[in-house]
């Protein structure tokens, strides 16, 4: 009997990995959506992956769906067969798409990339409500073949994401002249007249010495309103998400959940499904 009670209550540690069809799925399933990167293949499918290159140095654009699945990278098709994953999108939980850009070296290129990822998305999208279905991009080309249908959100700051840094102090000094150099509010209310649902924008654009350039959070939360936008950062700390209730807020954290955001507040989303780097969760 003892030994029996014992096998019942014994649980083990699993480890759930970023941009996976198991992360998402316990992303989808612990928060109010998931946030997750697609990217196109050389045959013009949609792998879901953050980097232009693969751990094992193979570039996506120049790698084909079938080699990459081989390798382990899912497909956004294997996301939407998903039976549970279907199953929460029927619910109400949202996703957020980030649409990722061709890389060649450090060169970006988008030219009729928007099209091509509309194309293939609409024909693996099917049986589903598009209300929570909302894509991301700090490329605006690359949105604007979505906007027509689903909920569109530039990112700022634009930068180059083919580029790499060898420092997060070099990204920053990167991209730190297009965070002062244009007011938030100015983004804001360019995005409203293109026809965008809102504007995610990085933290710093609210935090540490560079929010002396925009408006504070009480002011954008106003204007959002006022507009009828929706705002979001990525806040990246769970501790301060409860701070900041009107934002829609990507959390990096995975440790601690769920967490659910409570009635008129901005949605708590699941960073690439578990955070950047993972989540150990208790089976």
């Amino acid at each position: 009997m003892e030994i029996l009670m014992f096998v019942a209550f014994y649980k083990h540690t699993v480890r759930l990995l970023p941009n996976t069809i198991d992360g998402l799925r316990w992303g989808l399933d612990n928060f109010d959506g998931v946030e997750f990167d697609i990217r196109l293949t050389s045959d013009s499918k949609l792998v879901i992956h953050h980097n232009a290159v693969t751990d094992a140095g193979d570039s996506i654009r120049n790698t084909t769906q079938k080699e990459l699945k081989e390798r382990g990278i899912p497909t956004i098709e294997e996301f939407f067969k998903d039976e549970k994953i279907r199953s929460l999108i029927k619910e109400g939980r949202e996703l957020f798409i980030e649409l990722k850009p061709d890389c060649d070296g450090k060169n970006l290129i988008v030219e009729n990339l928007g099209a091509r990822f509309r194309t293939e998305f609409d024909s693996v999208f099917t049986g589903l409500p598009k209300d929570g279905i909302n894509f991301l991009s700090f490329q605006t080309p690359l949105l604007d073949s979505f906007a027509d249908t689903y909920k569109c959100f530039p990112i700022l700051p634009a930068v180059n994401e083919c580029k790499t840094y060898k420092s997060d102090f070099m990204m920053l000094l990167s991209y730190l002249p297009k965070v002062i150099g244009k007011s938030l509010k100015k983004h804001i209310v360019e995005s409203k007249k293109k026809g965008y649902a809102g504007v995610f924008f990085a933290r710093q654009y609210i935090f540490g010495a560079t929010k002396i350039f925009h408006p504070n959070y009480s002011e954008l939360v106003k204007l959002s309103k006022d507009l009828n936008m929706a705002i979001g950062t990525n806040l990246g700390n769970f501790i301060l998400e409860s701070d900041y209730p009107d934002l829609y807020r990507f959390s990096d954290q995975g440790e601690v959940y769920p967490r659910h955001c409570k009635s008129g507040e901005g949605k708590i989303i699941a960073h690439r499904g578990t955070g950047t780097k993972g989540v150990e969760v208790r089976v």
